[in-house]
């Protein structure tokens, strides 16, 4: 699994391809924590290369998402393959990360 991340003022964009099995999960976990969230309005997530995600995966997301809630933010999820869209979308992660297919 690779990752990359680019900041602005207001918005993270993360790039996540491969594999989001447990040790991708820590490595992505151990980018987030690097994340200065403070004046984030907007994190996007470009799934595009992702061939699979674990619970582990599912896990950061929602920690990320916990991070940022108290700071009215939000997390949009693009380009997910058809499976992972239907995953996290029968999860219910709909109500709380915008989702979108790519």
């Amino acid at each position: 699994m690779e990752y990359s991340i680019e900041t602005s003022e207001e918005r993270v964009d993360i790039r996540i391809s491969g594999s989001v099995d447990h040790l991708g999960a820590e490595k992505l976990k151990e980018g987030f924590e690097k994340l200065e969230l403070s004046a984030v309005k907007e994190i996007v997530i470009d799934m595009k290369g992702t061939t699979y995600i674990g619970s582990a995966g599912v896990g950061k997301l929602l920690l990320l998402y916990k991070n940022l809630s108290a700071r009215n933010s939000r997390i949009r999820i693009i380009n997910l393959s058809e499976d992972i869209y239907y995953l996290l979308a029968d999860m219910e992660l709909e109500t709380i990360f915008s989702l979108s297919r790519a």
